[in-house]
């Protein structure tokens, strides 16, 4: 034990099973190794570590690629290493610990690993996007209702509605991007929490380990997570998109619903029931979501408590990290195998959209371009829709006799204007053309610029 000098008697071995981390911390051996390696590196230039034993040591951790065996005897994955230097190498191996501590070189692999896997998650991201692209572009012109307050609303089109997904996304993109920079310091070097006597050159060491700078205060060096909690919470924003997204599809192709059509790949069936087809993989996504927000939650009030520089609570931000890590990895790879056996019941969406007086709105405009205020449209299109409501006939079938028994004077404002026009759902989708509109024009070029945007992105 590291510390075992201190102490008279032996730490007990419930003791021991709760406080050592070897079961959770053992992915950081490679980035471990490679902490170790180029602080060795330094300790050479200072004539600390003989250049032959540098290179002794240097060979002997570069043979390994992967753990190598159970580590749960030592208490952490740093003392783990500092023992193969030991028991391979001899004594040597009692040098590596100079000018560093437990406290800087964990901050230091777990930064290293983080870098990583924010890059491993942009990539995901980046290609669930482009699928998002090119099914929008599949789908830039077929038929989909607008929902507000979970009513039907107003005509829109399936690749309209994607690209809504496609933008969330592409926001969480451009946050991940701001993440290498904002986190580029690197902590080794701090040691304990206020530096060391030791002439280390920091920024030879932080250029080794492929950060732009060292740290410029030790104390935050060895206590900050920030990135931790930036990463979680990019995490539980990505995760939050795909929950909405997992809701809609689990609402669109419910029985009573049925604008969306699944796959039999990625939907499950019932032990009991036989004529079931269930969207399971969304509801574990909706939970899942909840699921990382509260690992976000968890390590805020985790951090929040502390005092300033290291104290052993952090221990459980690797338990935390590689959790939600997992997770949000797992969600990603499959919604990008999903989102492609996803389909649009044409036939059932287009009844929706008809039946529901959803062009309500196109009529209120139709009267205003032809110089009715709006305010006005809205008051008679509303006294419309009642009268049709209540005796049960659809949009779609209104006429101008139609409209003189609801109101003669109303008939006298829509004797101007080309009634079938604006009752008419491709008419109504493709007249929303300004920016960002619905329009499948209008669709094919927020693609088409998002494909290029994509294409140039600094990944």
């Amino acid at each position: 034990m590291v510390w075992s000098k201190r102490f008279g008697k032996e730490l007990l071995k419930p003791v021991k099973e709760y406080t050592y981390s070897s079961s959770f911390d053992n992915f950081l051996f490679l980035y471990d190794i490679r902490c170790v390696t180029n602080h060795c590196k330094l300790l050479c230039n200072l004539g600390i570590i003989e250049e032959k034993d540098y290179i002794r040591i240097l060979r002997f951790l570069d043979s390994y690629k992967s753990l190598p065996y159970n580590i749960n005897k030592q208490e952490d994955i740093h003392l783990f290493v500092e023992s193969l230097i030991i028991n391979h190498l001899g004594v040597i191996g009692n040098t590596i610990r100079t000018a560093r501590s437990r406290n800087d070189l964990t901050n230091t692999d777990l930064k290293l690993w983080f870098k990583e896997k924010i890059r491993s998650l942009s990539y995901k991201i980046l290609h669930f996007l482009k699928f998002l692209l090119y099914k929008s572009l599949d789908n830039f012109n077929v038929p989909f209702p607008c929902f507000t307050h979970s009513q039907i609303a107003q005509p829109s089109t399936f690749g309209h509605y994607l690209l809504a997904y496609y933008e969330m996304l592409k926001r969480n993109l451009r946050k991940i991007t701001f993440f290498e920079s904002l986190h580029s310091a690197c902590p080794l070097g701090s040691c304990a929490s206020v530096g060391t006597r030791f002439h280390i050159n920091r920024k030879i060491l932080s250029h080794l380990l492929h950060f732009s700078n060292a740290c410029n205060n030790s104390l935050d060096g060895v206590s900050d997570r920030d990135y931790i909690v930036d990463y979680l919470f990019v995490c539980s924003n990505v995760m939050m998109h795909l929950s909405r997204l997992s809701e809609d599809i689990i609402i669109y192709c419910s029985t009573p619903i049925g604008i969306i059509d699944l796959s039999d790949s990625i939907c499950t069936g019932s032990s009991l029931m036989p004529q079931k087809k269930n969207p399971d993989l969304f509801e574990l996504i909706r939970s899942n979501a909840c699921m990382v927000h509260g690992f976000l939650n968890t390590f805020i009030n985790i951090i929040n408590k502390q005092s300033t520089t290291y104290n052993k609570d952090m221990q459980n931000d690797k338990v935390l990290s590689t959790s939600c890590c997992t997770l949000v990895t797992n969600t990603m790879s499959v919604i990008i195998r999903s989102i492609n056996e996803i389909f649009v019941n044409t036939r059932q969406s287009n009844f929706l959209i008809s039946s529901h007086y959803s062009l309500a709105t196109d009529l209120a405009e139709a009267l205003t371009i032809h110089g009715v205020a709006y305010k006005e449209s809205h008051n008679i299109v509303s006294d419309i829709i009642r009268y049709l409501s209540y005796n049960k006939i659809p949009l779609h079938k209104v006429d101008t006799h139609t409209i003189t028994n609801i109101n003669v004077l109303y008939s006298l404002i829509f004797d101007r204007l080309d009634l079938a026009k604006y009752i008419d759902t491709k008419s109504s989708i493709y007249s929303k053309n300004n920016l960002g509109n619905t329009s499948p024009i209008r669709v094919i070029y927020q693609v088409y610029y998002a494909i290029r945007y994509l294409q140039c992105f600094p990944i």
